[in-house]
């Protein structure tokens, strides 16, 4: 029913707000911690590899190889967007990790 969907977007809302504002707490305790706020720096500082690939489909990856951490990113996008899924990827290594 529409009323459900309603209460699903305010729902969602509520979700989204409560979740970007840890990230960005999270995001400036990063900053802080490392002294940086360019996601290259904070790579290097977290011992991940950066390189680049013609991907099609994907913007970036995140993996590991022999306890070595990686993240490569598509060599088409441009520097802000490059920026954006570095940041992104940085996160899988931050938060995912076991």
């Amino acid at each position: 029913s529409i009323s459900y969907y309603i209460g699903y977007l305010d729902d969602t809302e509520r979700v989204v707000e409560m979740y970007s504002e840890k990230i960005f707490e999270f995001t400036q305790r990063l900053a802080k911690r490392y002294r940086t706020s360019n996601p290259f720096e904070l790579a290097d500082a977290l011992g991940i590899t950066v390189n680049y690939k013609p991907f099609t489909d994907l913007k970036g990856m995140y993996y590991i190889v022999e306890r070595c951490a990686f993240i490569t990113l598509s060599e088409t996008l441009d520097e802000a967007m490059e920026r954006v899924v570095l940041f992104h990827e940085i996160g899988h290594h931050l938060l995912h990790r076991h």
